[in-house]
């Protein structure tokens, strides 16, 4: 699946830019985020993040926790990411209605799967979520509820082996199959 605006892993950078282009449109509510210098210097006001791919790979960032930025509606992470988080959390986002992972994006080998989480709760308004081929593949929890309005999920590629939450139990649930 893709969504439009994605991020083409031609347009990366790495954490170590040091570029002087400004990351932040605080006019329009959109951070973009090349480094963890830019992630650091984030406003909670954004209303749209988005992560160049090759973004963020340093092993001292080891949580990635969201649910503080409540105004988000877009999120979308490029490719080759976060690969040093070991817990993902998007706890209570009642703005956000779309999020994105590229490829390779929180994975990790060198380590353990335990203790590798990722949590997403709570955002009523979410209708999409897309994640990219091996995003997530070391994770031992994938826990997503309370997402009522949540329409397509699309996780890993049809034709490859993705190996996205590999190590995790899956489970949906829906509110509409329940009768409730």
């Amino acid at each position: 699946m893709s969504f439009p605006n994605a991020i083409k892993e031609g347009n990366s950078r790495t954490c170590d830019d040091n570029s002087k282009e400004k990351n932040d449109d605080s006019s329009t509510g959109t951070a973009i985020v090349h480094s963890l210098r830019d992630w650091y210097a984030m406003e909670e006001g954004i209303t749209v993040l988005v992560v160049g791919s090759n973004a963020c790979n340093d092993t001292s960032f080891t949580r990635l926790d969201l649910s503080g930025y409540k105004q988000l509606k877009s999120v979308r992470i490029g490719s080759f990411c976060f690969n040093g988080v070991n817990v993902v959390k998007i706890v209570g986002l009642d703005e956000l209605e779309a999020m994105e992972v590229g490829t390779e994006s929180f994975k990790r080998h060198d380590q353990g799967r335990e203790g590798r989480a990722f949590v997403l709760k709570g955002c009523k308004a979410l209708r999409r979520l897309g994640i990219g081929f091996r995003s997530f593949h070391d994770y031992s929890v994938c826990d997503m509820n309370n997402l009522p309005k949540l329409e397509v999920i699309s996780i890993g590629d049809l034709i490859k082996e993705s190996h996205n939450f590999y190590y995790a139990n899956l489970r949906l649930e829906s509110e509409c199959a329940k009768g409730g």
